[in-house]
Order: C-alpha cells, then sequence, then structure tokens
C-alpha cells in the first residue's frame, strides 16, 4: 500500500521534495496543488508529482502526510481551509520559518487526531547562492547534507515528531530539533534580519541623489548585498513574516542599528585602527562560517542520521493510525 502524501506548493520547496521521493513511486503517491496552477503543472512535468489536484479540499482527501510548503501568508488560510477535510491520523508537515504562529494556528483550527509539526529546511550548500537568481528550479538533492529544523507544539504525538525525522532522512537532511520559540529566534536572525537589511540598502540606496547614474555601474557588491530581497515573492509574505515572529525582527533591528551606528562612530572619527580591526573580524567570522557550512561540520559531533530502509518507513507513516491516542 502507498503512502499518499499532499504537497501544497509547488514552488522549489514543494517540488524539490517531490522530486527527491521520484525513486520511491512504488511506496509514496506524491499529490500536487498549488494556488497557481501552472506552477503545479510545471512540477508535474518535472516530475515532482504523480498527480495535480486544482481542488485543494481533493488534494487532502486521504492524505496521510500534508507538505505546506506555501508563502507565509498564506498557511492559515489554507490551515482553516483543509482542517476539515484531513482524515485521523494525518500528519501536516509545515515548512514555513515562523514556528510558534504557525503551531498556535494548528492547535485552534485542527481537529483531534491530525498532527502538526514544523519542518524547515536549510539548503545544501551549493544551491544557497542559486536561490538569487533562479528559486524556481526543484532540485532532488536540494536538501542534501543540511540541517532540517523540527519543532513542534508541547505534548505532540511522538509518532508524528518520528516521522518528521524519517522524511528528513529520505529527503539527504539531518533533523535538527528545537523548539518554537527558539526556531522562531534562529530563524529570524539568520533569514528575515538579512532580508530586512537587504530591503533597508536598497532603500537608502536607490533614494540616494546619485541613484540615477550609480545604478549603471553597480557591480558584485551591490548584487551580493542586495540579493536576500529577491527571495521573497512579494512585501506582503515579507511583512507577515515579520508580524509573525515582531518581537524577535524588533530586537534585531534594534541590534544591527546599534552596529551600524559604531561604524559610523567609527568612520567619523576617522579610527582606521578599529574599523580595520572589526571588519577583519566579520570577515573571518564569515569564512569560518562558510567553510563549516560546505563541510557540514561545526565541531559538535552532530550524528548523521540512518536513513531507515522503505519497509522501516511505510511502517511508521502508516504506523500512526494504528498507535491513536499514544502519545
Amino acid at each position: 500500500m502507498s503512502v499518499q502524501i499532499t504537497i501544497i506548493g509547488c514552488g522549489q520547496i514543494g517540488a524539490s521534495i517531490g522530486l527527491r521521493l521520484k525513486d520511491q513511486k512504488d511506496k509514496f503517491l506524491r499529490i500536487g496543488h498549488d494556488r497557481e496552477p501552472s506552477i503545479a503543472r510545471k512540477a508535474e512535468k518535472k516530475g515532482a508529482l504523480d498527480k495535480v489536484s486544482l481542488n485543494l479540499h481533493q488534494a487532502v482527501e486521504g492524505a496521510d502526510i500534508v507538505v505546506m510548503a506555501e508563502p507565509l501568508n498564506q498557511v492559515e488560510q489554507t490551515m482553516r481551509e483543509v482542517a476539515t477535510d484531513l482524515k485521523e491520523g494525518v500528519v501536516l508537515l509545515n515548512t514555513a520559518p515562523t514556528h510558534s504562529q504557525a503551531a498556535s494556528w494548528a492547535t485552534e483550527l485542527l481537529p483531534p487526531e491530525r498532527f502538526f509539526v514544523s519542518m524547515t529546511p536549510t539548503l545544501k550548500p551549493g544551491y544557497l547562492h542559486e536561490v538569487f537568481e533562479d528559486d524556481s528550479t526543484p532540485h532532488a538533492d536540494l536538501f542534501e547534507n543540511s540541517l532540517m529544523v523540527i519543532t513542534s507544539p508541547r505534548g505532540s504525538h511522538s509518532g508524528a515528531l518520528q516521522l518528521a525525522v524519517d522524511v528528513s532522512n529520505l529527503l539527504g537532511a539531518k533533523p535538527f530539533f528545537t523548539d518554537l520559540v527558539e526556531a522562531d529566534g534562529l530563524l529570524a536572525s539568520i533569514d528575515l534580519l538579512p532580508r530586512l537589511a537587504s530591503a533597508a540598502l536598497i532603500e537608502t540606496i536607490s533614494s540616494q541623489p546619485g541613484w540615477r547614474e550609480s545604478r549603471k555601474i553597480a557591480g558584485s557588491a551591490f548584487a551580493s548585498a542586495t540579493s536576500s530581497a529577491l527571495t521573497q515573492d512579494n512585501g506582503e509574505d515579507l511583512a507577515a513574516w515579520v508580524s509573525q515572529n515582531r518581537g524577535n525582527a524588533v530586537k534585531l533591528l534594534d541590534d544591527l542599528i546599534s552596529q551600524l551606528k559604531m561604524l559610523r562612530d567609527l568612520t567619523a572619527e576617522k579610527d582606521g585602527e578599529a574599523l580595520a580591526s572589526f571588519i577583519s573580524k566579520t570577515h573571518q567570522t564569515r569564512q569560518t562560517w562558510w567553510l563549516n557550512r560546505q563541510s557540514g561540520d561545526w565541531g559538535e559531533g552532530i550524528p548523521k542520521p540512518e536513513v531507515p530502509s522503505g519497509a522501516d518507513m511505510l511502517s511508521r507513516l502508516t504506523g500512526i493510525r494504528l498507535k491513536k491516542g499514544k502519545k
């Protein structure tokens, strides 16, 4: 018996998950839905889906796993729309980078015996720069040798958490467990803040009197420093993220402002030695991070999880329904 996995949102993340499972077609039935039908059809043509369902309610009916890979500003609406269509024992895996708010919605909206886990992926180092140029192309190895941030509401079903681990393993990722609050703080600092800083930098530069001419000669420094702004489809999505993680966003922006003020003071005071020291330190921090990120070796002994066999995987996926009520 195959396991039905419904992927809602067939952009790069959703389609890459489906594409990774392509070689497991005897074990999974991959159903895809996207609010933009052409995106789902495109994923199907690339082999990421077995079938496209244009009707959201029909897409989740009978699903054992529902992967929510939509933009942030659609997560709550989708939960509200599908809540009564989900069968008992289903596990919702939400890939959005906000955890506390999504968990709150799940607790409010999902009927009993429907399980929710946040499972936010990080990308394989080789694709980190690609997303700034083309964030629509799926890759079967998009998550390989990277961490999968897994968290869930307190008291979640242990089987749902184990399933998230199993799916992470199948995607080639290493499970990284944390709680809801910590996950929001971590993702705000390394994902949300760079996007906001990028937007602020673009506005600062483009509002200068010389922008009409400087834009013609802008090169790699401008392109790389502002590329984070390209990874959100629209302002509404980024604004939704800020709204759902407002406390962390405000604190991080205050910290950034403090660092910029310090740089401003060093520059105004013509303290070249202190300025050089500051820049050298940040250069070393970034270089060390990049080397660690490429190797996946953080010197902390993160174990490489064993990938379960196909039979084990299927028994775990279907086992939650067989053990209903076990926490």
